[in-house]
């Protein structure tokens, strides 16, 4: 006897817009915002919908810091465009690799994005 699949289908996307495959040194802030988009089966904007960014080895500029490596999150609101952006602090003692995760509060695949981490600034490349 076969039984009929049930798909469940994504009623809506989020997408990664900027901010992804960053450099940071460990005790600063990244350059720049993780930014990500959330839009409807039909590409319009989805405003007013809680983003939780995710972080381990890390904090947001938002929170204080609660201890070393410490999992923190940070809430954000879609705004009318459907945006939502977060900064995160990398730990002194961050892994060489740090991940934060972006998912929403309706039905949509979460997006990664990743951080590689550098005890000091390099500011001349052509002396690696």
């Amino acid at each position: 006897m076969l039984l009929p699949a049930i798909c469940l289908g994504q009623d809506f996307l989020l997408t990664k817009i900027s901010g992804d495959k960053q450099l940071a040194v460990r005790g600063t802030e990244i350059k720049d915002s993780l930014v990500v988009c959330l839009t409807d089966k039909n590409n319009n904007p989805v405003p007013n919908v809680k983003v939780d960014f995710i972080v381990a080895d890390g904090y947001f500029s938002s929170n204080k810091k609660v201890n070393d490596n410490s999992v923190q999150e940070e809430s954000i609101l879609t705004d009318e465009k459907g945006f939502a952006k977060s900064k995160v602090f990398i730990d002194k003692k961050a892994e060489d690799k740090v991940v934060v995760i972006v998912n929403v509060d309706v039905l949509a695949e979460p997006v990664y994005f990743t951080v590689s981490v550098l005890n000091k600034e390099i500011s001349n490349f052509s002396k690696l």
